[in-house]
């Protein structure tokens, strides 16, 4: 049995495809909720990982790993921008422990105060992503593992608040079974447009006097 566990977005990049990558998961694109914790797990590959002679890379050379994650290509940042050293780079993974999802390169975690994003009223936004490399050479490479689109949604869960004190639109629980009381035992006549007392007899409902 699996265990209920943080929501993952899985993705092998095939740094030589500008093709937008997929979640391995899923197939489809990204998909996350609002917040919501989010791990998204990422190796880097060579060739299509549908095709048995793709081949996961060595990433020896690689100082450090970033994602940011922005509106729009050149937009202001959504999540905050994350940074994973070498020192927290997996390059044990092969072809058959990034299929089996035990392993990847590197995890991005975000808490779900990092993805309460403001979504301006819409129910869903299509956010884009970009995860570059830096290289421990002398002089140190910047190269670009993948871009992509991730799609956040607001699940509509939310705590909602109190009236405030006195509102008018609102009733307290008093004024409430103070009202439920106070129209106990009376039936609205359309004809009359009055108020009648009302009894039940014998699962019938009996009008009365008008209530003045």
């Amino acid at each position: 049995m699996s265990t209920l566990a943080v929501k993952r977005i899985r993705l092998a990049l095939n740094l030589a495809s500008a093709d937008k990558p997929v979640d391995m998961l899923t197939g489809g694109q990204p998909h996350h909720w609002v917040n919501n914790d989010l791990q998204i797990e990422v190796t880097a590959i060579e060739g299509d990982i549908k095709d048995e002679s793709s081949q996961v890379l060595d990433i020896s050379s690689v100082a450090s790993l970033t994602i940011q994650v922005r509106d729009s290509v050149g937009g202001d940042l959504v999540f905050p921008e994350k940074t994973v050293s070498a020192l927290n780079l997996d390059n044990a993974v092969t072809r058959e422990t990034l299929l089996d999802g035990t392993k990847q390169h590197c995890t991005f975690t975000f808490t779900h105060e990092e993805t309460d994003v403001d979504l301006n009223d819409a129910v869903r936004v299509d956010l884009v992503w970009a995860i570059k490399a830096v290289t421990n050479d002398t002089v140190p490479k910047e190269i670009t593992w993948g871009v992509g689109l991730l799609t956040i949604e607001n699940d509509g869960y939310g705590a909602g608040s109190a009236p405030a004190p006195n509102d008018p639109n609102y009733l307290t629980s008093s004024q409430t079974q103070a009202q439920i009381e106070a129209f106990a035992g009376r039936i609205w006549d359309q004809d009359a447009q009055a108020w009648r007392q009302q009894q039940v007899k014998n699962g019938q409902i009996i009008l009365g006097s008008i209530i003045s």
